[in-house]
């Protein structure tokens, strides 16, 4: 994991997942002009993710690297979504300076956005809150497996480079459920045994080759208990996806501790 990897951007971050690699950059907070409600929830911003892949990585998935096939532009979105889910419940949007633009009605003075619709001028214009927006710029440099993971390590990294203020750093790990139909015996790292077994941070080839397509990702800020963003594929028993997501969830803490690591050295570190 690295910081600071991008001289042209407000913040930005390069993490390695095994043989995936991912740069992020962070440009703005811009003012878009108009009020509303980001895709987490957040009052007065949003975080606006733009994916983009290598033409060999993820089927050049996004909105560059060549021509993409149409799976691969599905794809991209999907994670583009998945990563803007997961990062923005952590962006402290209220600190952000607020801006509020009043329009001027026909007898030149100023319509009170508090005042009740009884006591507004009829020729009044909207009262309009302009919205922050971040754009994080995501690029699948090489994939094999924990695109997503490695995408929010990197975005959540390169928002804290870009000094974005954050309730907590956000980590994800993804877990794989490889070998027999029955339950899986207690986590296990690689290699996984000959039973059936779950995987943290699966390969590609391990994450296809998985259990009824059985995958899970969990996103979370440990720091506040908070899971930010949770995925699940195949078929899972209740035994099975509380121990999937246990790990899942052990994993991303583990990552959140590398990032902090990083944060504090400044540049780069292990992942």
């Amino acid at each position: 994991m690295q910081v600071g990897v991008s001289a042209a951007a407000a913040g930005s971050a390069y993490v390695e997942l095994g043989k995936t690699k991912v740069m992020a950059a962070v440009h703005g907070p811009r003012d878009t002009g108009s009020g509303g409600v980001g895709p987490g929830g957040a009052a007065g911003g949003r975080l606006a993710v733009d994916w983009r892949a290598t033409p060999w990585a993820l089927g050049g998935g996004g909105s560059g690297g060549g021509a993409p096939s149409s799976a691969g532009r599905e794809a991209g979105r999907e994670l583009a979504a998945l990563v803007a889910a997961a990062l923005e419940p952590a962006i402290l949007f209220d600190r952000f300076p607020k801006v509020r633009r009043e329009e001027k009605w026909r007898g030149g003075a100023f319509w009170v956005h508090s005042a009740p619709p009884s006591h507004r001028h009829p020729h009044a214009l909207p009262v309009t809150r302009t919205q922050s927006v971040i754009t994080l710029a995501i690029h699948v440099l090489d994939s094999d497996g924990g695109e997503a993971a490695a995408a929010i390590a990197a975005g959540c990294l390169a928002l804290a480079d870009a000094g974005v203020p954050l309730a907590d750093l956000v980590g994800a790990a993804g877990v794989a459920w490889l070998g027999g139909s029955g339950a899986p015996s207690p986590p296990a790292l690689h290699p996984p045994s000959t039973s059936s077994t779950l995987v943290l941070d699966p390969t590609a080839s391990e994450a296809a080759a998985s259990t009824c397509g059985g995958t899970a990702l969990v996103a979370l800020m440990p720091g506040l208990d908070r899971v930010t963003q949770a995925s699940l594929g195949g078929g899972w028993g209740p035994d099975a996806l509380e121990a999937a997501t246990g790990l899942a969830a052990a994993g991303a803490a583990g990552v959140v501790g590398v990032m902090r690591e990083v944060l504090r050295g400044g540049g780069g570190g292990s992942d």
